[in-house]
């Protein structure tokens, strides 16, 4: 097996055993549920484009920004369905995270997209101009 996939699985299992900790615990804090977001997204577009080998020449290295720009547009998705998942969990009378917190992380979807997309352009830009 190939060592970037077995370092993917293991950052994988240790962010699912952090989740699996987090959970039950009473946080309000919509930071840490960003965080966690962003792992997330990271990790699968990490898993998605590890396989592509970028030649000298080629357009793959675009794939990068474009996948780039959609994990941060998924870092707000994956927050929403952290903080649903999480106050479902608790059942409570009312939610765990207030609307305004969910508002606040509707409004910075273009930023992750954004910082998303500069990622994504420069790892990919480092790839192409690397030696082989």
């Amino acid at each position: 097996m190939d060592t970037a996939f077995r370092r993917w699985r293991i950052l994988s299992l240790v962010l699912g055993g952090v989740l699996f900790f987090w959970l039950p615990i009473e946080d309000l804090n919509a930071s840490l549920v960003t965080a966690f977001a962003i792992a997330i997204c990271s990790l699968a577009v990490v898993r998605i484009l590890l396989p592509l080998q970028i030649q000298p020449g080629s357009r793959r290295w675009l794939l990068y920004p474009l996948s780039g720009m959609i994990a941060g547009a998924a870092v707000t998705l994956v927050s929403l369905l952290l903080m649903a998942f999480k106050s479902g969990l608790h059942g409570h009378g009312s939610p765990d995270f207030p609307p305004d917190q969910v508002i606040s992380v509707l409004r910075l979807t273009p930023l992750w997209s954004a910082a998303g997309f500069l990622i994504g352009l420069g790892t990919g830009i480092w790839l192409r101009a690397r030696p082989q």
